[in-house]
């Protein structure tokens, strides 16, 4: 009971103009990278912000984060621009109620918080284990590469963060999503301010991504907002493996 949905169809339908939002699950990598990355200012426009896909906003305010709404619309799908500035970011604790709103983010809040001081405490995430790959064990093992202090559990993550993270090759097997995140402490670690707050100069090193499978699926360098913000990706092919050098060389408001 409950569980049902009919629909009548209509003799006749019309064309009409429909407001397809952004999705908030792809502007996850460059909230982060903007909170994250020192001197960034992103604006992100006509993100989709419907409150059962986007607890990812409310954990990041609870962390700290400065993020502004602006020319929000409930004209469909609630949208809005999102205006991401540097933020010095602090533990929280995610579970319950708000775990089905950023299930899918919850790997981008795992890098943000090992960027935050304190303790950040991730629970009823179980879901993440049953993904294209384990997504919990994927950043656990990362993260524990790049230097970070986290833990996983049996639903969850345990992440202790402010430790300073290190150059690592970072493995991933089975899913495109992890490649962007673990760009993005790749891109506030080995990227630091030269000129200006809004164009950041670079250091020599930067982390190489070894993905197993399924690169062909999608080609991060070859998008446009990524070139745009700064996000560089360099293929390197050979008989095993696709290895993506990744850099961010610092995020403009347009």
């Amino acid at each position: 009971e409950g569980t049902t949905a009919s629909i009548k169809p209509e003799p006749v339908l019309e064309g009409r103009e429909v407001q397809v939002p952004g999705d908030i699950s792809s502007a996850a990598y460059f909230i982060a990278a903007g909170l994250l990355t020192p001197g960034s200012e992103i604006l992100l426009k006509n993100v989709g912000i419907n409150p059962t896909r986007a607890g990812i906003l409310k954990v990041c305010m609870d962390m700290g984060a400065d993020i502004t709404l602006l020319n929000e619309s409930t004209e469909g799908e609630p949208t809005a621009d999102l205006l991401i500035r540097t933020s010095s970011l602090k533990g929280t604790v995610i579970e319950g109620g708000i775990i089905p709103t950023l299930i899918d983010e919850i790997p981008m809040i795992a890098v943000m918080a090992a960027f935050a001081e304190g303790t950040t405490i991730i629970r009823d995430a179980q879901e993440l284990k049953v993904k294209e790959s384990d997504r919990i064990a994927v950043m656990v093992d990362n993260l524990t590469r790049m230097g970070a202090d986290i833990e996983g559990t049996d639903d969850g993550m345990i992440i202790h963060g402010g430790k300073p993270l290190q150059r690592s090759d970072v493995r991933l097997d089975g899913s495109i999503a992890p490649l962007l995140v673990m760009a993005v402490p790749g891109a506030a670690r080995y990227w630091k301010p030269a000129v200006s707050r809004s164009l950041l100069g670079r250091t020599n090193q930067r982390p190489t991504i070894s993905f197993f499978g399924g690169v062909s699926l999608f080609s991060p360098g070859r998008s446009p907002r990524s070139r745009y913000l700064g996000f560089g990706f360099r293929q390197n092919s050979g008989n095993v493996l696709d290895e993506w050098v990744c850099s961010f060389q610092g995020a403009m408001r347009p």
